[in-house]
């Protein structure tokens, strides 16, 4: 009696190189998806923190300082006591740029801004600018 209940070396291997075809084509969708992320994260992250030391500078009766450090790719505030309130490091993907805004500003005990300017963001090859407003220290993000 014939026992033919395995698979012959042809047929595992078909499979086995079926598989690894759609596992590379896989990786090809995966790097555009990690950009879109990094990018989503970090626009995310620092509108929030923006937001966040307006709003305690406000409710702090506090002026807030700002440093954006692009060289080590981290940013931090501090009030006036020299405690940090927002410390973070970003992707080395971003590169934030000085424009008509310094990199270093601060908000007072309204939550206004000292400066008003414009900051140029690259990631990878796209590039934002990030305008503060004169005024209320509002601030928006478009794609340059």
């Amino acid at each position: 009696m014939n026992n033919n209940n395995g698979f012959t070396l042809i047929e595992s291997i078909f499979v086995l190189s079926m598989f690894a075809l759609v596992v590379s084509f896989s990786f090809l969708f995966v790097r555009p998806q990690m950009f879109y992320l990094d990018k989503q994260l970090f626009f995310s992250q620092f509108k929030d923190d923006l937001y966040y030391i307006q709003q305690y500078a406000i409710s702090n009766h506090t002026v807030v300082s700002v440093n954006i450090l692009p060289q080590t790719h981290r940013y931090y505030a501090k009030d006036q006591n020299g405690n940090y309130i927002v410390d973070r490091v970003y992707s080395n993907k971003v590169n934030i740029r000085e424009g008509s805004q310094k990199l270093y500003f601060r908000y007072n005990t309204s939550g206004n801004i000292n400066t008003f300017g414009t900051l140029f963001i690259d990631i990878q090859e796209e590039r934002y600018k990030l305008t503060f407003n004169i005024g209320k220290g509002r601030f928006y993000v478009v794609q340059n």
